[in-house]
């Protein structure tokens, strides 16, 4: 099919340029099935156009910022220049003869772009499919039709799901629970400075909901009044603030550095070990054992870097950090009923996010190495404890009253009152004190900080030993941005304030059985 331009002031039709498809990013668009679009396209450098001119592409470099007629593998997509304008680059390029150049421009067939997923195609399929395109075209009386298939993938503008939490054995344990499904995940509200944590998830039929504080998301100091979408604006919540998001991304800059060093000092290690050459059994045990935990940190440091250049930029924009909305927050008081503060923010999750949830688990981490953890909670009353295989506490809920086994120097037998400021004024409430560590106040082999939280941690899960809930940490006293008390409130509370919004909420669930695919 052929074309002869002889309107001047008429622009030619758009050309098929495959859409770019970038996997995992909010800007992504997709060929999804066949992409018909059909027009004209003019000589372009590094396309397979065809011209009945002679103009070649070393001729046109010169025009070509004026028309932005892209190469096929750049993906964008630009309208022809309009005639006219050819007509005036023909001029340019070869004087008077312009009119006759501009009549014998003509354009390729019409191209029918077929998108695939990538790796799936093969020179049989590929003419099958193509056979019954033809068939099907032939029979609207389409003809000299051109077909290219193309690898392409279907992704949601949604940003990149969140990570499954890490193993203790995992190489990016150290930094990971920021961007993965374990509970207290860092959150904040879009353009706001505030930061704090998610508490647990929930669901109600299939959807997905957490909770968290309502002065995480909400200034303590803006208006009170309950929140509910709608019929207000939509308040959406961030995977971590901007300044946290920096700090992050700086936290695992300073990690690879010191691997990077510790790479440095083992390789050194092992070398001299190796240049001794001690053959006693002690001598190649030890050697042995240099080079595992030298080969350990080239592992973690090769993640790390991996990740840093691969995983955070994926999230850098703060679109691509959006992980649900707000659905309803009361105003922040005391109940009448109970002494509690009122506290509490219900948040709607986006699914595609959380393709890698666990449910409820708590990652342990390796703030505290596994021996120090336990030792530290024997000291605290807990001889029982089990450390997780791997790492990951699941966070259960119970139905009935419970004493929680937290040591009785940590959480005592007696609430404490609370005097809260606002700018409407004070109330006070009833609080579950958390005292500090008292095994790491007073043990000088404990070398972690004693202090139960710190600034930023509100909206927090607290649970015992077994990992039942006792409570949603909601503040803290201590002059420094760690607190000698910690304050929570109950779990049990929590829950029935949510359960009077949405009354088939469940905390314990099973992923597998309501998550999209």
């Amino acid at each position: 099919m052929s074309s002869t331009v002889d309107d001047p002031l008429s622009p030619l039709p758009e050309p098929p340029f495959p859409k770019k498809t970038t996997s995992g990013s909010s800007h992504s668009s997709v060929n999804s099935g066949v992409d018909a679009s059909i027009g004209s396209r003019v000589a372009s450098d590094g396309d397979n156009r065809s011209s009945s001119t002679n103009i070649s592409p070393h001729d046109l470099q010169p025009f070509a910022h004026q028309f932005a007629v892209p190469h096929h593998n750049q993906g964008t997509r630009a309208r022809n220049p309009p005639a006219r304008d050819c007509k005036l680059m023909c001029k340019r390029l070869y004087g008077e003869e312009e009119q006759d150049l501009v009549k014998t421009l003509h354009t390729t067939n019409p191209t029918i772009w077929v998108a695939i997923a990538p790796d799936s195609l093969t020179g049989d399929l590929a003419h099958e499919c193509a056979t019954a395109i033809q068939a099907l075209a032939q029979r609207r009386q389409i003809i000299d039709i051109d077909i290219a298939f193309r690898e392409s993938e279907v992704n949601l503008l949604a940003g990149p799901p969140l990570l499954p939490p890490a193993t203790d054995v995992d190489p990016l344990a150290h930094v990971n629970d920021a961007l993965s499904t374990a509970l207290s995940l860092p959150v904040a509200g879009l353009g706001t400075d505030m930061q704090g944590n998610l508490g647990a998830y929930f669901v109600v039929g299939k959807e997905l909901y957490a909770f968290t504080a309502r002065h995480v998301l909400f200034s303590h100091n803006g208006p009170n009044y309950e929140y509910s979408y709608p019929p207000y604006p939509k308040k959406k919540v961030l995977l971590m603030g901007q300044r946290a998001f920096k700090e992050y991304a700086a936290f695992v800059r300073e990690k690879i550095n010191t691997m990077e060093l510790l790479v440095l000092a083992w390789t050194k290690h092992v070398h001299a070990m190796e240049t001794r050459g001690d053959t006693s059994d002690r001598g190649v045990q030890k050697l042995a054992d240099k080079r595992r935990q030298l080969a350990a940190f080239q592992v973690e440091l090769v993640a790390l870097k991996h990740f840093l250049q691969h995983d955070i930029p994926r999230w850098r924009e703060q679109k691509n950090r959006v992980i649900g909305h707000v659905v309803w927050a009361p105003p922040m008081a005391r109940d009448p009923e109970s002494g509690y503060t009122c506290d509490v923010c219900v948040i709607k999750i986006d699914k595609r996010k959380f393709k890698n949830l666990s449910g409820n688990v708590l990652s342990l981490g390796r703030e505290i190495a596994p021996q120090e953890f336990i030792r530290r909670m024997i000291a605290s009353t807990f001889a029982s404890f089990i450390y997780p295989e791997d790492g990951l506490l699941p966070a259960r809920h119970t139905t009935h009253s419970r004493r929680h086994q937290l040591p009785e120097d940590s959480l005592p037998r007696f609430l404490s009152a609370v005097r809260h400021y606002s700018i409407s004024g004070s109330f006070d409430t009833d609080e579950v004190a958390i005292l500090p560590d008292s095994a790491a106040l007073t043990d000088p082999a404990a070398h972690s900080d004693p202090s139960f939280s710190r600034g930023g941690d509100s909206g927090s899960i607290v649970v015992d030993d077994l990992g039942h809930y006792v409570g949603m940490l909601t503040s803290g006293v201590g002059a420094a941005d760690t607190s000698d008390i910690t304050y929570a409130t109950p779990m049990d509370w929590v829950w029935k304030v949510i359960k009077r919004l949405l009354p088939d909420a469940k905390l314990d669930f099973d992923p597998a059985s309501f998550m999209v695919a």
